[in-house]
């Protein structure tokens, strides 16, 4: 399921770059620490697959909901560009049918993250050389 809502996501960021809406800390942080400086290029970065080795983190609902009769969830997901580790999280709200970017920013856990990624190109490494 969070993977086809990624889908969906991205299609949208693609088709519908008006429905969807990032925001300003999350502006901000794709600024300082991607050098996307627009929305436009924050959207053409998630289109054209710059979220590379995307990994489900969780989904949950959101805090800060004003509305609690429309239930929005968030979904984060983890990222690599480059040899940056990215955090995105963001939510669809189905009464305005606009995407919301809540979050973009490396991963508060940066250094997990990153041994993971390092534990897991040893993995590969060692089972391509026992295929040898």
């Amino acid at each position: 399921m969070p993977y086809n809502l990624f889908k969906m996501f991205k299609i949208a960021c693609r088709d519908s770059p008006y429905d969807v809406i990032p925001f300003k800390q999350a502006t901000d942080d794709a600024n300082k620490i991607f050098n996307l400086r627009t929305k436009k290029s924050l959207l053409a970065f998630i289109v054209n697959d710059g979220l590379e080795d995307l990994t489900f983190i969780n989904k949950k609902k959101w805090e800060q909901n004003q509305n609690p009769d429309n239930p929005i969830e968030v979904y984060a997901y983890r990222f690599r560009t480059r040899a940056i580790v990215g955090y995105i999280a963001f939510m669809f709200n189905s009464k305005t049918e606009k995407w919301l970017i809540k979050s973009f920013h490396q991963p508060e856990d940066r250094n997990a993250a990153m041994l993971e990624a390092m534990q897991k190109a040893l993995e590969n490494k060692s089972l391509e050389e026992s295929n040898d």
